[in-house]
């Protein structure tokens, strides 16, 4: 019997130290799917996926890596996190290259659809706080504060966007999640 392959997948590297003439031989995650991974998570939460210790004197490294999350059951399961520094050309090869990556460890799971109107995209500090339960309160919070605007007001454009926090809030949140708080 064949073991499944992981979604999630990192990268081996070696990291040059100039200061101790040393080497950091680092796994640089390019993509984690949450529920697989959930250690990920935490370290993506805490802005430290990317960061290596070099085990001769103890300094850290920050390397700047593309990063495709995977949300399964999610309204929005793919996210794209680019390298701070590059072109929009390479940004897209890069979520191309990722997204296909994941297409062949999914399999049968995959959707094509996901990549229908593009991938969602966001630097490493949004994602951190997408990925921490109180953004989906605040965009619910910001949802309740134009929507009383709009009772208050009338006007339609606070209703709209208290409509898109609110089905931006609910896009974040896993199916399985959805399941527990809606009716049958």
């Amino acid at each position: 019997m064949t073991r499944p392959m992981a979604h999630s997948l990192a990268m081996c590297a070696t990291i040059p130290r100039d200061h101790c003439a040393s080497t950091i031989d680092a796994e640089v995650w390019v993509i984690v799917d949450v529920e697989e991974r959930p250690d990920l998570v935490d370290r993506i939460r805490a802005a430290t996926l990317h960061t290596f210790t070099c085990g001769t004197c103890g300094s850290e490294r920050r390397m700047s890596a593309s990063l495709l999350v995977y949300q399964p059951g999610g309204r929005q399961p793919l996210i794209f996190s680019p390298v701070k520094a590059g072109s929009a050309d390479r940004h897209r090869q890069e979520a191309q290259s990722l997204a296909s990556e994941l297409s062949n460890r999914l399999g049968d799971s995959w959707r094509d659809q996901w990549l229908a109107d593009g991938l969602h995209v966001m630097t490493c500090e949004e994602l951190a706080s997408f990925l921490t339960p109180p953004y989906i309160a605040s965009l619910n919070n910001r949802g309740l504060a134009q929507h009383e605007r709009f009772k208050r007001t009338g006007d339609r454009a606070r209703l709209d966007e208290a409509i898109a926090s609110f089905e931006e809030a609910l896009g974040l949140l896993p199916e399985t999640w959805l399941a527990l708080c809606l009716p049958g």
